[in-house]
């Protein structure tokens, strides 16, 4: 697995998405639901969180913050730097992919993540609410 500053690829590509925040291209926080200050919270309470982005083809491309993931297969996972447990984060992800009439599908969606829990993105469903399953770690 290749480590990056907000993207982590589980199958070796690379991708490197800069620092949190709205000008950073990284994930973006849009709301915090804990109490007190991130900085003042113990270190263990951060965590990974688990991106599982599912496509209708194997050859489709992938990308996080408009940046390519280069990598194939109907099935991709990532993996997020640590973020405190708490905060929901966003990150704009977006495929392309071929259709089997030939023409080029493209979406973007707003993908909810959550330290220490496991987003599935299915490019293969109609997009709804971000849902996020929790998956202890």
């Amino acid at each position: 697995m290749s480590n990056f500053p907000n993207i982590y690829m589980q199958n070796g590509a690379g991708i490197g998405l800069g620092n949190s925040g709205a000008g950073g291209a990284g994930p973006r926080r849009r709301h915090w639901t804990g109490a007190g200050d991130a900085a003042a919270m113990p270190a263990n309470s951060s965590g990974q969180a688990l991106i599982d982005v599912r496509v209708p083809a194997a050859d489709a491309e992938v990308f996080f913050e408009g940046n390519n993931t280069r990598q194939a297969g109907a099935r991709r996972m990532f993996q997020s730097p640590a973020v405190p447990v708490g905060t929901t984060y966003y990150y704009k992800v977006r495929a392309r992919w071929k259709k089997a009439d030939g023409s080029v599908a493209d979406e973007e969606r707003s993908v909810a993540v959550r330290a220490n829990e496991t987003t599935v993105v299915d490019f293969g469903t109609p997009a709804g609410p971000p849902e996020l399953a929790g998956n202890p770690g």
